[in-house]
C-alpha cells in the first residue's frame, strides 16, 4: 500500500479511535462510508485479489456470529479491503495494548495504533531507500 494511502487510513483511524474511546461506540456513517470508499478505490483500481474480499466476508461473518462488535467489525472490514496488511496491523495493535495494558481499551484505539505503527515502518523504509 502506497505512503498516501496509509496516511488517509491513519487519520481515519484517528477520527475512529476518539470517538470509540469518548463514546465508547464509533457511529454508521463513519464506518460503513470507509467500507465504501474503500471498496470503491480497489474497484476502480481493477484490482482483483481475492484476499481482500474473503478476509471482509470474514469479518462480516465475526461480527454475524457475534465475535466481533459491530463498529470494530466495520472497521475492520474496511481495512481488509485497504489491505490485508493494514488489517493485520491493525489486530496486531489491538491484540498488544489488551496484553501490555491488561485493561479492555477500545479496539479502534489499538487498530489506530497498529496502523501507525506500519505507517512510521513505511516512512522509515521510504527515508532509508529513497
Amino acid at each position: 500500500m502506497e505512503l498516501a494511502a496509509t496516511i488517509a487510513v491513519t487519520g481515519w483511524l484517528a477520527l475512529c479511535a476518539w470517538w470509540d474511546y469518548r463514546l465508547r461506540l464509533v457511529p454508521n456513517w463513519l464506518t460503513v462510508s470507509a467500507i465504501v470508499a474503500a471498496a470503491s478505490a480497489r474497484l476502480v483500481t481493477g484490482s482483483n485479489e481475492w484476499l481482500p474480499w474473503s478476509l471482509a466476508l470474514l469479518m462480516l461473518a465475526a461480527v454475524l456470529f457475534g465475535w466481533l462488535p459491530g463498529g470494530d467489525g466495520k472497521g475492520l472490514m474496511a481495512l481488509a479491503i485497504v489491505s490485508p496488511s493494514v488489517l493485520a496491523a491493525a489486530c496486531t495493535g489491538a491484540a498488544v495494548l489488551q496484553i501490555v495494558t491488561r485493561r479492555k481499551i477500545p479496539g479502534f484505539v489499538g487498530f489506530f495504533l497498529g496502523v501507525l505503527a506500519l505507517g512510521g515502518w513505511q516512512m522509515y523504509q521510504a527515508l532509508r531507500l529513497g
